[in-house]
């Protein structure tokens, strides 16, 4: 697949479209597609499409829906492919966010995951993970990078805040 980065199993299509107009102008558009088997009743899929610069350089959308499976849940991601130099590399800028909550042990869950891939193909993005249950549960900020399901890390970071009652006696 042109651009992105997706795991095994997936089936590219792509059709790239060269025409020239009246009066020479000449155009290129590119549509490249690729889904995987369904799975948990979802297809996850994949696209990347616009137009390119005869010179170069082009600026195109792209997607992904259930393509990544994120400790059990999938993430949809979509943004950008940007090649603003001829000579320059294609940049890759794509968003996603988590629904919902994800259980990564035993009264440990992920949730408001904020996310973004780029052109390595490695997720990372912030969240939150909860330590417990109900009132007490330890609420903490995790930041993710993600290889895939056997290469990934989650630092996790406790902010710790003191309140204090101060009483002025005076005599």
């Amino acid at each position: 697949m042109p651009f992105l980065k997706l795991p095994g199993g997936f089936t590219p299509d792509v059709t790239v479209r060269f025409s020239v107009d009246a009066e020479g102008n000449k155009a290129i558009s590119l549509d490249a597609k690729a889904t995987a088997a369904e799975k948990n009743g979802k297809v996850p899929s994949a696209r990347v499409y616009g137009a390119l610069s005869t010179t170069g350089t082009y600026a195109l959308e792209a997607s992904m829906s259930n393509a990544i499976d994120l400790f059990g849940a999938s993430v949809d991601f979509s943004g950008s492919v940007r090649k603003t130099e001829a000579t320059g590399k294609a940049k890759v800028a794509l968003a996603g966010a988590l629904n919902g909550a994800v259980t990564l042990a035993n009264k440990v869950t992920l949730t408001n995951l904020a996310a973004g891939i780029d052109e390595t193909g490695v997720i990372t993005g912030t969240g939150t993970v909860a330590i417990g249950e109900g009132d007490t549960a330890l609420s903490v900020t995790a930041s993710l990078n993600y290889t895939d399901a056997k290469n990934h890390t989650v630092s996790l970071t406790a902010a710790t805040s003191v309140s204090l009652s101060v009483k002025s006696i005076r005599s």
